[in-house]
């Protein structure tokens, strides 16, 4: 790639870490490596003219979703919702590839994991420039309502082992 001066690595994270939860603890430090990885990658790779995209998908209904919910904690399931609310893996394929065909470096597939994203970008492009300008003032509200949201669940669940 880097002889041809042309390329496009895509990596795989998760929103989760944008909103490190109860029950994922073993699972979310990769996932901000991952992110750690992309954004030096995007960064040493940009002169060689290899593009990084990464993407910060949400629960998807997948196979292994079902194994994974018999070991994750109640309070767990309480703050990401019913099996309602879960995304098809195809459309999350669909939306990592109409990013990629739109030059997007990350790519979230919904709406609170955009806002996750935007809360916590750093020094990376943003997607919309003026859009996340205009959302900036919201997203630390967002996130710091969504942290206390998932910090009130995890004690609650704690308060209530303890009757």
């Amino acid at each position: 790639m880097i002889e041809k001066q042309e390329g496009h690595i895509v990596l795989i994270s998760s929103a989760v870490c944008f909103a490190p939860m109860i029950g994922y603890s073993a699972y979310c430090p990769s996932k901000y490596a991952l992110r750690g990885l992309a954004d030096c990658l995007r960064n040493e790779l940009k002169r060689d003219g290899i593009r990084i995209t990464i993407f910060f998908p949400s629960t998807l209904d997948t196979p292994g979703l079902e194994n994974e919910r018999k070991t994750l904690p109640a309070e767990t399931a309480e703050i990401e919702g019913s099996s309602a609310d879960l995304f098809s893996p195809d459309m999350a394929a669909d939306k990592l590839v109409a990013a990629i065909a739109d030059g997007d470096y990350t790519v979230t597939n919904e709406l609170l994991a955009e806002i996750g994203r935007m809360a916590s970008s750093g020094p990376v492009p943003a997607n919309n420039f003026w859009l996340e300008l205009m959302v900036a003032p919201l997203t630390p509200l967002i996130a710091f309502g969504f942290g206390g949201f998932c910090d009130y669940v995890a004690t609650a669940g704690k308060k209530k082992k303890k009757v």
